[in-house]
């Protein structure tokens, strides 16, 4: 089950501008939201079009299929239509993974904490007077990266 966080969760939140790569091209997204209380990383479907190919979702008997993004009101639902390759660098660190495409969505692109994972990428939230929220890289296990 995928979840996609709310304004009002208090999850891992940084905000990021990134080249996101895909397999028909690239764009700069501004204050890309890195967001540790979500699952996956999702992609709004109109933008992932243009960006990449997308490998739909299939039930037992190769029929195309959609999958419901839950959110965290338990109310709503997203509606994910498949996947998206995609490639990124976070301070130097490449990243590649896969994002699910979604029919509504706020943001073009939230990258959520399996592509944290994969990039071995840490969410630090810190008082200012501790150096502020800030990204550290290096190995991060997922029971550390769903406690920030």
């Amino acid at each position: 089950m995928i979840v996609i966080t709310s304004k009002m969760m208090l999850m891992g939140r940084i905000c990021r501008d990134l080249k996101i790569i895909g397999s028909k091209g690239n764009r700069l997204f501004k204050n890309v939201l890195l967001d540790s209380g979500a699952t996956y990383s999702v992609m709004r479907e109109d933008v992932a079009r243009d960006l990449c190919d997308i490998m739909p979702f299939f039930d037992d008997q190769r029929n195309e299929i959609e999958r419901p993004v839950p959110l965290p009101d338990g109310e709503h639902d997203l509606t994910a239509i498949g996947t998206c390759l995609f490639q990124t660098f976070i301070d130097g660190r490449e990243v590649r993974d896969e994002a699910w495409v979604v029919d509504k969505l706020n943001r073009d692109f939230i990258l959520g904490a399996h592509t944290l994972q994969e990039g071995n990428i840490k969410l630090v939230h810190a008082k200012k007077e501790e150096g502020g929220d800030r990204i550290e890289l290096g190995e991060v296990d997922a029971v550390e990266l769903w406690c920030i």
